[in-house]
């Protein structure tokens, strides 16, 4: 966060990206957060992980707190495979349920 014109989002993606594809270790993973996107919110709110909430900062807020309380060693490990899902599958508008691995348990399941 130090480094200027980086925000949360970045900052959170890097160490992912890098642990994820490139197999970099580090110290301590309990400070790497889930990167909080359109695509992350929307798989939260839509597996009843959080509230849908309109306020994007919010539902930033309560996409970080409760990715902290599923695993509060790694917030961030299940970063990359929800982005996926949100990106590919669980669309705005038109979801692939599907296509979906979380489909078995997904609240808001579109047949």
């Amino acid at each position: 966060m130090d480094f200027n014109g980086f925000g949360f989002k970045v900052v959170n993606m890097a160490p992912n990206i890098l642990y994820r594809y490139y197999g970099i270790e580090f110290s301590d993973y309990s400070a790497i957060d889930i990167a909080p996107d359109v695509h992350t919110m929307r798989v939260f709110q839509r597996l009843g992980l959080t509230p849908f909430v309109t306020d994007q900062e919010i539902a930033r807020i309560y996409t970080i707190c409760k990715a902290r309380e599923l695993n509060p060693e790694f917030p961030g490990i299940a970063d990359g495979l929800r982005w996926e899902v949100g990106k590919y599958s669980c669309n705005p508008s038109k979801p692939k349920c599907g296509d979906c691995p979380f489909s078995s348990f997904c609240e808001r399941k579109i047949v």
